[in-house]
Protein backbone atom coordinates (compact mmCIF):
# COMPACT_ATOMS: atom_id res chain seq x y z
CA UNK A 1 0.00 0.00 0.00
CA UNK A 2 2.84 2.40 0.88
CA UNK A 3 4.48 1.85 -2.54
CA UNK A 4 1.20 2.68 -4.30
CA UNK A 5 0.91 6.04 -2.51
CA UNK A 6 4.57 6.93 -3.19
CA UNK A 7 4.13 6.19 -6.90
CA UNK A 8 0.86 8.16 -6.95
CA UNK A 9 2.54 11.17 -5.36
CA UNK A 10 5.41 11.00 -7.84
CA UNK A 11 3.02 10.81 -10.79
CA UNK A 12 0.95 13.68 -9.40
CA UNK A 13 4.09 15.80 -8.90
CA UNK A 14 5.26 15.02 -12.44
CA UNK A 15 1.84 15.87 -13.92
CA UNK A 16 1.70 19.12 -11.96
CA UNK A 17 5.20 20.13 -13.09
CA UNK A 18 4.32 19.41 -16.73
CA UNK A 19 1.13 21.45 -16.48
CA UNK A 20 2.96 24.42 -14.96
CA UNK A 21 5.74 24.32 -17.54
CA UNK A 22 3.33 24.13 -20.46
CA UNK A 23 1.31 27.06 -19.07
CA UNK A 24 4.40 29.25 -18.80
CA UNK A 25 5.53 28.28 -22.30
CA UNK A 26 2.17 29.43 -23.66
CA UNK A 27 2.17 32.66 -21.64
CA UNK A 28 4.24 34.63 -24.15
CA UNK A 29 2.87 34.92 -27.64
CA UNK A 30 3.59 36.73 -30.87
CA UNK A 31 1.93 40.07 -31.55
CA UNK A 32 -0.25 38.68 -34.37
CA UNK A 33 -1.84 36.13 -32.04
CA UNK A 34 -3.73 38.88 -30.25
CA UNK A 35 -3.60 41.81 -32.71
CA UNK A 36 -4.48 42.08 -36.40
CA UNK A 37 -1.87 43.97 -38.51
CA UNK A 38 -4.53 44.52 -41.19
CA UNK A 39 -6.62 46.64 -38.76
CA UNK A 40 -4.71 49.88 -38.26
CA UNK A 41 -5.92 52.13 -35.43
CA UNK A 42 -4.95 55.68 -34.41
CA UNK A 43 -5.88 56.92 -30.93
CA UNK A 44 -5.39 60.27 -29.23
CA UNK A 45 -5.89 60.54 -25.52
CA UNK A 46 -4.44 60.94 -22.03
CA UNK A 47 -2.21 58.40 -20.30
CA UNK A 48 -3.77 57.16 -17.06
CA UNK A 49 -1.07 54.63 -16.16
CA UNK A 50 2.12 53.01 -17.49
CA UNK A 51 2.98 49.45 -16.48
CA UNK A 52 6.70 48.91 -17.13
CA UNK A 53 7.02 45.17 -16.64
CA UNK A 54 8.03 41.96 -18.36
CA UNK A 55 7.12 40.55 -20.87
CA UNK A 56 5.49 43.70 -22.34
CA UNK A 57 5.10 47.34 -21.35
CA UNK A 58 1.48 48.50 -21.19
CA UNK A 59 0.11 52.03 -21.48
CA UNK A 60 -3.40 52.66 -20.22
CA UNK A 61 -5.07 55.70 -21.75
CA UNK A 62 -8.41 57.49 -21.82
CA UNK A 63 -9.75 58.33 -25.29
CA UNK A 64 -12.71 60.59 -25.98
CA UNK A 65 -14.95 59.10 -28.66
CA UNK A 66 -18.31 60.57 -29.66
CA UNK A 67 -18.70 62.38 -26.34
CA UNK A 68 -17.73 59.41 -24.16
CA UNK A 69 -14.36 58.91 -22.47
CA UNK A 70 -13.32 55.28 -22.85
CA UNK A 71 -10.33 53.38 -21.46
CA UNK A 72 -7.90 51.88 -23.99
CA UNK A 73 -5.01 49.52 -23.42
CA UNK A 74 -1.81 49.82 -25.51
CA UNK A 75 0.62 46.91 -25.52
CA UNK A 76 4.26 47.56 -26.45
CA UNK A 77 7.47 45.56 -26.70
CA UNK A 78 9.46 44.36 -23.69
CA UNK A 79 11.18 46.82 -21.36
CA UNK A 80 14.55 45.52 -22.62
CA UNK A 81 13.77 46.30 -26.27
CA UNK A 82 12.36 49.70 -25.35
CA UNK A 83 15.53 50.53 -23.37
CA UNK A 84 17.67 49.52 -26.37
CA UNK A 85 15.64 52.06 -28.35
CA UNK A 86 16.25 54.93 -25.94
CA UNK A 87 13.25 54.56 -23.64
CA UNK A 88 13.33 54.76 -19.87
CA UNK A 89 10.69 53.78 -17.35
CA UNK A 90 9.69 57.45 -17.03
CA UNK A 91 9.56 58.28 -20.77
CA UNK A 92 5.77 58.32 -20.65
CA UNK A 93 3.89 59.71 -17.65
CA UNK A 94 0.31 59.67 -16.40
CA UNK A 95 -1.50 62.83 -17.53
CA UNK A 96 0.50 63.13 -20.76
CA UNK A 97 -1.43 63.58 -24.02
CA UNK A 98 -0.36 61.13 -26.74
CA UNK A 99 -1.30 59.81 -30.17
CA UNK A 100 -0.82 56.08 -30.71
CA UNK A 101 -0.69 54.31 -34.06
CA UNK A 102 -0.97 50.56 -34.03
CA UNK A 103 -3.09 47.49 -34.70
CA UNK A 104 -6.48 46.67 -33.19
CA UNK A 105 -7.11 43.55 -31.10
CA UNK A 106 -8.65 40.63 -32.97
CA UNK A 107 -11.45 40.30 -30.39
CA UNK A 108 -12.60 43.93 -30.96
CA UNK A 109 -11.76 44.91 -27.38
CA UNK A 110 -10.30 48.38 -26.78
CA UNK A 111 -6.70 47.19 -27.14
CA UNK A 112 -3.98 48.03 -29.65
CA UNK A 113 -0.43 46.94 -30.32
CA UNK A 114 1.48 50.23 -30.32
CA UNK A 115 3.77 50.76 -33.28
CA UNK A 116 4.30 54.50 -32.72
CA UNK A 117 3.62 56.92 -29.85
CA UNK A 118 3.83 60.70 -30.25
CA UNK A 119 3.23 63.13 -27.38
CA UNK A 120 0.88 65.99 -28.32
CA UNK A 121 3.04 68.81 -29.65
CA UNK A 122 6.22 66.72 -29.44
CA UNK A 123 8.56 64.49 -31.34
CA UNK A 124 7.99 60.78 -31.76
CA UNK A 125 8.77 58.86 -28.60
CA UNK A 126 8.52 55.31 -29.82
CA UNK A 127 9.05 53.51 -33.05
CA UNK A 128 10.87 50.29 -32.40
CA UNK A 129 14.16 49.96 -34.22
CA UNK A 130 15.32 46.34 -34.32
CA UNK A 131 18.74 47.55 -35.51
CA UNK A 132 19.55 48.55 -31.92
CA UNK A 133 18.87 44.99 -30.78
CA UNK A 134 20.91 43.46 -33.60
CA UNK A 135 23.82 45.84 -32.90
CA UNK A 136 23.80 44.98 -29.18
CA UNK A 137 23.85 41.25 -29.95
CA UNK A 138 26.67 41.69 -32.47
CA UNK A 139 28.75 43.76 -30.03
CA UNK A 140 28.47 41.23 -27.21
CA UNK A 141 28.83 38.10 -29.34
CA UNK A 142 32.03 39.16 -31.14
CA UNK A 143 34.19 38.70 -28.03
CA UNK A 144 36.06 35.42 -27.68
CA UNK A 145 34.48 32.90 -25.34
CA UNK A 146 36.26 32.59 -21.97
CA UNK A 147 38.28 29.37 -21.68
CA UNK A 148 39.72 27.22 -18.91
CA UNK A 149 43.49 26.54 -18.82
CA UNK A 150 42.86 23.28 -20.74
CA UNK A 151 41.27 25.38 -23.56
CA UNK A 152 37.73 24.15 -22.87
CA UNK A 153 35.05 26.86 -23.11
CA UNK A 154 34.05 28.11 -19.66
CA UNK A 155 30.26 28.09 -19.34
CA UNK A 156 29.57 29.51 -15.96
Amino acid sequence: MHTFFCKSRQLFALATACALLSASAEAHHGMTTKFDPARAETLTGTISRVDWSFPHVHVFMLVETEGATLPWYVELESPQLLELNGWAEDTLQAGQQITVEGFRARDDSRQVWGESIVPTGGAEVFTLQYKALIDSITETSSAAAPRWPDNQIRLG
